[in-house]
């Protein structure tokens, strides 16, 4: 076993979600060993060590799984902003079965998702700014993206979305009464790390 597997192995284990398959494991692996080299020369994340890195963005993105529940075949599914690929591309591995494209502005982070998901059949990548993005998607998620920003984009993108704020911008979002909102997890690798999802009433 690999110390990426065993990292992961022993981090999802905290979220008492099913695990994960040979495939899954394999395909965030590859993810992740392009993302180390890539890092190396241009600055991705600022999460750089193996344990930081799964537990951070491969889990906590693995973890909006919770909130989406068991998506049907051809669910189609937007990440704004998906820089290195998260929460995208680990939800891509999550539900073969969806249609995931990943957004970003940055022409460096593009080309990394396109060289990082070229065993993806399930994902597409997508060079622009959210205020010019065309489409309509059943889910909507962004980590990077600040919440307002994404609900102002809907319902143009979708009537659906998966949130990552901080424990001090959550208040904010619940506000928003025009969305109907889920009980926000909390990250069990980052205390002060919450996930929401919400739907247009």
């Amino acid at each position: 076993m690999s110390e990426f597997s065993r990292e992961l192995e022993s981090a999802w284990g905290e979220s008492g979600l099913p695990g994960l398959s040979g495939q899954q494991v394999a395909r965030l692996e590859a993810h992740w060993n392009l993302l180390a080299r890539w890092n190396a020369k241009m600055n991705l994340t600022a999460v750089r060590s193996l344990r930081d890195a799964v537990r951070v963005h491969y889990c906590e993105s693995l973890l909006a799984a919770q909130l989406l529940g068991d998506l049907a075949e051809g669910t189609r599914l937007v990440d704004l902003g998906s820089g290195a690929g998260f929460p995208g591309v680990p939800l891509a591995a999550w539900y073969p079965g969806c249609e995931v494209t990943l957004v970003d502005s940055n022409q460096r982070k593009v080309a990394f998702l396109r060289e990082s998901t070229r065993s993806f059949d399930n994902v597409r990548v997508i060079p622009a700014r959210i205020e010019g993005l065309e489409g309509h998607w059943d889910w909507v998620t962004s980590r990077a993206v600040r919440g307002d920003v994404v609900l102002g984009t809907m319902p143009r993108l979708g009537s659906s979305v998966v949130l990552f704020p901080s424990s001090q911008d959550l208040p904010g979002l619940l506000a928003r009464t025009e969305f109907g909102w889920s009980e926000a997890l909390s990250s069990p690798w980052s205390p002060g790390h919450r996930i929401v999802a919400g739907h247009i009433r």
